[in-house]
């Protein structure tokens, strides 16, 4: 008897560039972090004059925080 085991993905990245993450999302609900602005959103923290929120001008993160996607 052969059983197969079934494939769960824990966590999906979106990348700014090669190596900058900046969307990470996971299958449960509630707990997936960005740094891309939201719309609606005014609370910036960029000094990058871009749309990605917690990143400096040099795309290093300024802060754990994020933004939680609900």
């Amino acid at each position: 008897m052969t059983t197969r085991a079934a494939r769960t993905t824990l966590e999906a990245y979106v990348y700014l560039g090669l190596n900058t993450i900046v969307e990470r999302g996971h299958p449960e609900p509630n707990v997936n972090l960005t740094y891309i602005q939201q719309s609606g959103q005014t609370n910036t923290l960029t000094d990058g004059g871009d749309l990605y929120t917690g990143l400096d001008r040099y795309r290093n993160t300024t802060s754990d925080s994020g933004q939680a996607l609900v």
